[in-house]
């Protein structure tokens, strides 16, 4: 099965002072894994490093193809699909076009998406609740909308990864469900392995199905909510979090988690 994988990872933003220090990690196809820790933990570093935008020492491999090496932007794309926190548009450009442009590394130079691609971009578009938008400036859409459009543009991207940076931030707590759940059909219906950033440990540990606790830059621990007991989830996320406690509950017949944290 084929995996992304990170190791003994290191990065920084200053010349002798690592941010990542010796992180190592994978993800494999058709699972979703989540990374939580407190602010300044290493989560969007590695994140950045995986897709390309920082330089790391160490190994990032997906797919067999060695990314810490020069890799060309579309083969980038066929193996990473990357939701950054924020979508770096500035300029007027429709819904459509956005998610459109998710078909970029498939098309030849300066070739326009098939109208069976925008049909699927539409498509992608009703999947995480903007039908009918098409044709909104991407602009004036809310921050969280934006979210969710910049999602549609990765599922349509068919990349064999997804890593995504705190995509559901700023999303209301309905459609944070309607992201997290799209992803992990993602996931289960066409393999693709997810790699996500989350700060709602809540969500993690409902939706993934392992998660990664990092602090200070490394890894401190990484379990699979569903074999681990309701006491076990607690212990270990106390080592970052605090005294928290955890309790596990049905609803719609899906197991889900409360999670409480004890004051400072």
């Amino acid at each position: 099965m084929s995996e992304l994988r990170v190791g003994n990872l290191f990065c920084g933003y200053r010349k002798g002072k690592d941010v990542l220090r010796g992180v190592s990690l994978s993800v494999r196809q058709g699972e979703i894994v989540g990374l939580v820790g407190l602010n300044g933990s290493g989560k969007t570093t590695l994140i950045r490093c995986i897709c390309g935008e920082l330089r790391p020492r160490g190994e990032i491999v997906a797919g067999g193809t060695d990314l810490s090496r020069r890799v060309s932007a579309r083969r980038l794309a066929s193996l990473i699909g990357y939701i950054p926190q924020s979508s770096g548009f500035s300029c007027a450009v429709s819904a459509a076009e956005v998610v459109a442009m998710g078909f970029n590394h498939l098309l030849p130079l300066f070739a326009d998406p098939s109208p069976s691609q925008r049909a699927e971009a539409a498509k992608a578009l009703e999947k995480v609740g903007l039908g009918g938008r098409e044709g909104e400036n991407f602009l004036s859409l809310s921050g969280g909308e934006r979210q969710l459009c910049l999602l549609a543009r990765a599922l349509v991207q068919k990349s064999a990864f997804l890593v995504l940076d705190e995509p559901d931030s700023s999303l209301d707590v309905k459609n944070k469900v309607a992201v997290l759940s799209a992803l992990r059909q993602s996931a289960a219906r066409e393999g693709r392995g997810v790699l996500i950033a989350m700060h709602d440990v809540s969500s993690a540990l409902r939706f993934c199905d392992r998660i990664a606790l990092l602090q200070d830059g490394k890894i401190l621990s990484c379990f699979s909510p569903r074999e681990c007991s309701e006491e076990e989830i607690s212990l270990t996320l106390s080592r970052v979090y605090g005294t928290i406690a955890v309790s596990e509950m049905t609803l719609n017949g899906e197991r889900c988690y409360a999670v409480a944290v004890g004051e400072a």
